[in-house]
């Protein structure tokens, strides 16, 4: 049987073959970063209100506890690659500020990811989905996208928000340092 095509068959005395880089190296492989959403909730009159008529003597205060106050969430992603693929990654809760428990502004954020297309540079989708419930009548819920890069870059891929009782959906603009922002 014979291989069809040029073979190569070193001969004595011929150097050795020379390693080269592995496919798609172009570069430092250093960690990447960036945010992909940042949820902002104002200090809330009702929240203020609840807090005079549940602790009017200041106790709760002095212990740091104030209901409604302002409270920011930070969503971002860390990841490697090398320019052409991205080798493994995470992304979730990144700082969070003034959210409570039971009592006081609150907020869910569901994150999953998928690969973006089928060929190279290798990209991924980093799809989140929650909710943010200040106090008093308001009950906001979002879903969106952030297409990551081995290069490091992050590009917007789609975010809305809309409140269960208001009219259809609304969009954010992208923020390259802070991602879709979200203020309520």
């Amino acid at each position: 049987m014979t291989i069809p095509g040029p073979t190569y068959v070193a001969k004595p005395g011929d150097p050795p073959l020379k390693k080269s880089k592995p496919l798609g190296f172009r570069g430092d492989p250093s960690p990447k970063h960036g945010v992909l959403l940042t949820i902002e909730v104002a200090p809330s009159e009702i929240a203020q209100a609840a807090q005079r008529v549940t602790d009017p003597a200041g106790i709760l205060a002095t212990f740091g506890v104030k209901l409604g106050g302002q409270s920011t969430a930070v969503i971002n992603a860390q990841w490697d690659g090398d320019h052409m693929e991205i080798y493994g990654g995470e992304a979730g809760l990144g700082k969070a500020t003034g959210f409570g428990s039971l009592y006081g502004h609150q907020a869910r954020v569901e994150i999953s990811g998928a690969q973006y297309g089928n060929y190279f540079p290798a990209r991924y989708l980093i799809t989140f989905s929650g909710y943010v419930n200040p106090m008093g009548p308001k009950f906001v819920e979002f879903k969106g996208g952030v297409i990551l890069s081995p290069d490091g870059s992050r590009q917007p891929w789609s975010f809305e928000h809309w409140s269960r009782d208001e009219e259809p959906a609304s969009s954010v603009d992208w923020d390259k340092d802070r991602g879709y922002v979200l203020k309520l």
